[in-house]
């Protein structure tokens, strides 16, 4: 289980996720910065932080790493276009 980090700026006495990954890179300066699990960093917006303890907010399920990684495989799924849709080389741009 790989922990990832989460980066947190107080705003109006609220402990609020600003950023979050493996390896993130700090561009600016944050209250706090706590490592969790990838599931929970991936949902992050499903918890509260006080400073101190990470709480599962009311009504919210949290998934697992298989079950993320299925939603976000079926939701890359959806977006691709289907056999009765073309795609011009117009809707394609690589910045190398």
């Amino acid at each position: 289980m790989s922990k990832w980090k989460v980066f947190y700026r107080i705003e109006n006495g609220v402990y609020e996720p600003k950023r979050s990954g493996k390896t993130p890179v700090p561009t600016e300066n944050y209250d706090k910065v706590i490592q969790v699990p990838e599931e929970i960093a991936m949902q992050i917006l499903k918890f509260d932080f006080d400073g101190e303890k990470l709480t599962r907010k009311e009504g919210h399920r949290i998934l697992t790493l298989e079950e993320l990684h299925e939603k976000y495989n079926q939701e890359n799924v959806n977006q691709l276009p289907s056999d009765n849709e073309s795609v011009s080389n117009d809707d394609i741009e690589i910045i190398l």
